[in-house]
């Protein structure tokens, strides 16, 4: 009986080993046809299988094929969506029969994966109208059992998963834009759902290696999008970006880096490449707590480094939005500007510089970045650097909405007074500005904005202007608007007016006019502009014994000046608030360009005035007569005083 049980089991084993291993003895091209149905079946595409198949059994199950390839469906740009030289799966057989998925090893050799969207923005990879297409037809569907799938992916163990050699492109077949990413490797384990993932990997993009890191602590937290200890850094020549935290599959929260060596070069190698002209290269690093979802990603707490500017403060990106939406509030220390200002703008004055003037670029401006995304922005600076201008502490606030940019910047110190400034600048190029100045000193202010430093006082002025930012030259063009400017108790150096009505002696001999100076209460006048023509025709001066008078145009587009200064001998040593008598007028004319203006008296119009009011010449010369007992005050040496040469 004993001898009999033997034989019975010897049988067994050979039939389960001949059940077994007669499939594999039989060659497996044998089943090409029916493994190409079954995928046609399950995804509507012909999967084609030009090299050998061969299979293992003990002590693993494994499979390997050679050259084979999966379709797209019609209406894509290439033939195959899928291409493998090789690719070889090994599972534990034993665990298997446990219902459990221990891969041993999954390799895929040059692999080639073309990921696409059609002209009607619908992706290859979307395999649900062919099981829809198979149930039409009345066709087998295999239906997944949830439980059977749980217990297969709680033992889902990975020994060795590679990728060499590998290329993945994606095309926007409605914007015809194509990613492309080759020489691609990857090597990653999973020894278990409850045991540590990581994944190294690179991949050659835009001619730049590409290096990525990833470790996710648990798992099976992870694909129950509960929270899990995770890191990522991806790192390049033009980008280098890291987090350590906690993740989801739709969340994270931790704390992030990310180092850029020059946005310029950043954005020449993401494809978006854009002009700049700058000195500073735009060195960009930012390290904080991150806090992201699908749609929002937040940076708190935030140190923020452009070149040598340090800032504090919080980002905050939108992505469910029309366009991308930044909101920002930051501050910083001293900003200095000059490093990211043209050459040439950078080494002009504040205003229109006479040399600038002759060169207005007629280069189109490229205003469509301000559809890019929107953005609200407030920033305060301790100080700001412009060119050779000082400001102390200034604060800036920048909504761009919808192509509209509107900046404001509510409060800026600037010489001991205040700027404010709002400004609106669409994608159209429609600039609007409104400024204005109050009580800041003349002499330190202009002498930094304009090189002059012959006037001293108290400087008010407010303006609105408008125009058309297409290029610069159409912008001089366009450029209209009004305001006022107000002088307050203050001089002209290099000249002392009463000095040379008291002493006639020194308006004709050389002395040494560098201390001298004439007080003046007010200096006022009002501008217009219409075309890129500035109008003034009340530009007006009280100072002792002299009234200055001004009116003309500057017709910036034609670089040209046409102006007409009268000053005007009186008989008083008042300023504001003083008793004018008519006096002598020895109009001047001011003209030709604005980088080489020619000043000539106008012998016409002062003739024209002695003509009209003879007797203001008598009581003038008369009274000047009483105060200086004899002369006359040398007008040349005014106006070069005036002109500060």
């Amino acid at each position: 009986m004993r001898k009999l049980i033997k034989i019975v089991a010897l049988l067994l084993v050979v039939l389960v080993i001949v059940a077994i291993a007669v499939p594999f003895l039989i060659p497996l091209d044998t089943y090409k046809k029916e493994i190409i149905a079954q995928v046609k079946s399950a995804t509507g595409r012909d999967l084609e299988i030009a090299g050998e198949i061969k299979a293992s059994l003990f002590p693993v199950l494994g499979v390997d094929l050679e050259r084979a390839s999966l379709s797209n469906p019609d209406g894509y740009s290439t033939k195959q969506m899928l291409q493998v030289d090789k690719l070889t799966l090994e599972v534990d057989l034993t665990a298997l029969l446990r219902k459990e998925i221990q891969i041993k090893r999954f390799i895929l050799v040059k692999p080639v994966i073309n990921l696409e969207t059609n002209s009607a923005g619908k992706p290859n990879w979307d395999f649900a109208p062919a099981v829809a297409q198979a149930q039409e037809a009345d066709q087998p569907v295999a239906k997944a059992n949830p439980e059977a799938s749980a217990a297969m992916v709680g033992g889902l163990m990975l020994g060795q998963l590679k990728v060499s050699d590998g290329e993945i492109y994606y095309r926007d077949g409605q914007t015809k834009k194509t990613v492309a990413l080759t020489q691609l490797s990857l090597d990653a384990s999973l020894a278990g759902l409850s045991e540590p993932f990581s994944a190294e990997g690179s991949a050659l993009w835009n001619k730049e290696k590409v290096a990525i890191d990833i470790g996710l602590t648990d798992p099976s937290a992870f694909i129950a999008n509960k929270p899990s200890a995770f890191k990522l850094s991806v790192s390049s020549s033009p980008i280098t970006i890291s987090y350590e935290g906690k993740a989801t599959q739709t969340g994270a929260n931790g704390n992030a880096a990310i180092a850029i060596a020059s946005i310029p070069q950043l954005a020449q190698w993401t494809g978006a490449p854009f002009d700049w002209k700058g000195k500073a290269p735009l060195a960009f690093n930012a390290k904080g707590g991150l806090e992201c979802t699908t749609t929002v990603c937040t940076l708190s707490n935030a140190d923020i480094t452009l070149d040598d500017i340090q800032a504090k403060g919080h980002l905050r990106v939108m992505t469910d939005t029309k366009v991308p939406t930044v909101e920002a509030n930051l501050s910083t220390g001293m900003l200095d500007v000059n490093p990211y200002l043209p050459a040439k703008q950078a080494s002009n004055s504040w205003f229109i510089s006479p040399a600038y003037a002759k060169e207005w670029s007629s280069q189109r401006i490229d205003l469509s970045g301000l559809r890019a995304a929107d953005a609200k922005i407030g920033l305060t600076a301790e100080g700001i650097v412009y060119d050779k201008i000082t400001l102390g502490k200034t604060v800036i606030n920048a909504n761009l909405s919808g192509g509209t940019l509107k900046l404001s910047i509510p409060e800026a110190a600037l010489y001991g007074g205040m700027a404010k400034v709002s400004a609106t600048l669409d994608a159209g190029g429609m600039l609007s500005k409104d400024f204005s100045l109050e009580n800041v000193k003349a002499e330190p202010f202009l002498k930094d904005a304009a090189g002059y430093d012959k006037l001293s006082g108290l400087f008010n002025m407010s303006a609105s202007l408008n125009g058309r930012l297409t290029s610069e030259r159409e912008f001089v063009n366009s450029l209209g608007g009004n305001g006022n400017v107000q002088l307050r108790d203050g001089a002209l150096k290099g000249v002392d007016l009463a000095s040379m009505v008291r002493n006639v002696k020194s308006a004709f001999k050389d002395v040494d006019t560098s201390q001298q100076k004439t007080d003046f209460s007010e200096l006022s006048g009002t501008f217009a502009i219409a075309g890129g023509v500035i109008s003034n025709n009340d530009l007006a001066m009280k100072a002792p014994l002299l009234r200055l008078k001004g009116e003309g145009t500057v017709n910036l587009p034609m670089d040209a000046i046409n102006y007409r200064l009268t000053p005007e001998i009186v008989a008083t040593t008042k300023g504001q608030g003083g008793k004018d008598k008519a006096g002598i007028e020895v109009p001047v004319l001011i003209t030709g360009s604005l980088d080489n203006p020619r000043y000539a008296p106008d012998l016409e119009g002062m003739a024209r005035k002695a003509i009209e009011n003879p007797e203001a010449i008598k009581d003038t010369v008369k009274s000047v007569k009483e105060q200086l007992k004899e002369g006359k005050t040398d007008i040349k040496g005014l106006l070069k005083g005036l002109g500060g040469r």
